[in-house]
């Protein structure tokens, strides 16, 4: 419950405040209304190409498509560990700030943001779900809506990332999502932090697709590559 609380008091002291923006890697004041400065973006582990699209299959004929931002890699995956388990929820807004600079909307507009669910049990024991702190980022730049309460995970399952690849693939499924019918005929974009196997993932959009859920698009801050791909040489904030 402190931890609940000291969270929730972080959060209403960063609104008030309203502090300069400082880098969170080398902790310099910045000038680009990011908590990242120009020295230091180029030296974070930026996928190979601006959208490094991939596609997740759902049916044998209907795959969605991803954008992401990083590969899984230090200092990256040190923000998401600080996010989920520490609560610095300066990392969220990070991520989202970027995601909303750096990954595009598909041509027909969606008609709301979705944050992947936690299940209350998860979301009282963490005090927050970094992705919708992400996607309220997300929101502000693309004036896009939030629906935050239309999709919950009504089965609490145990941390995918306490598991290995095979375990990972029996420890989801579609039925452990709930989705509104006000949902179908919708199109919607997923915020997601990070995208290792894609089980939770897949398993989500096919509950929206099975919902009838028209189009699905996705933006996660990184994803783990399979193969090394060469690191962009400089990116412009």
């Amino acid at each position: 419950m402190f931890i609940k609380w000291s969270r929730i008091v972080q959060k209403w002291i960063l609104k008030c405040l309203q502090l300069p923006s400082h880098c969170l890697i080398c902790r310099k004041s910045t000038h680009t209304g990011l908590q990242l400065c120009l020295a230091c973006s180029p030296g974070l582990p930026w996928l190979a190409t601006p959208l490094c699209r991939l596609s997740l299959p759902l049916f044998p004929d209907e795959r969605v498509d991803i954008q992401a931002l990083f590969d899984y890699r230090v200092p990256v995956s040190q923000w998401i560990t600080r996010l989920k388990f520490q609560g610095d929820l300066a990392f969220a807004y990070l991520m989202g700030d970027l995601m909303a600079m750096h990954l595009r909307l598909p041509s027909e507009k969606p008609d709301c943001i979705i944050p992947l669910p936690l299940h209350p049990a998860r979301q009282r024991q963490r005090g927050f779900n970094q992705t919708l702190e992400m996607a309220k980022r997300v929101k502000k730049k693309s004036q896009i809506p939030i629906d935050a309460t239309s999709c919950k995970k009504i089965r609490h399952t145990p941390a995918q990332s306490a598991m290995n690849v095979t375990l990972r693939r029996h420890n989801i499924h579609p039925d452990f999502f709930s989705v509104s019918s006000s949902l179908k005929g919708k199109k919607v974009l997923i915020i997601e932090d990070v995208v290792t196997t894609g089980r939770t993932l897949q398993a989500f959009c096919i509950a929206l697709k099975n919902a009838g859920v028209v189009c699905i698009d996705v933006w996660t801050c990184c994803r783990t590559e399979k193969k090394r791909e060469k690191r962009r040489s400089a990116v412009f904030i």
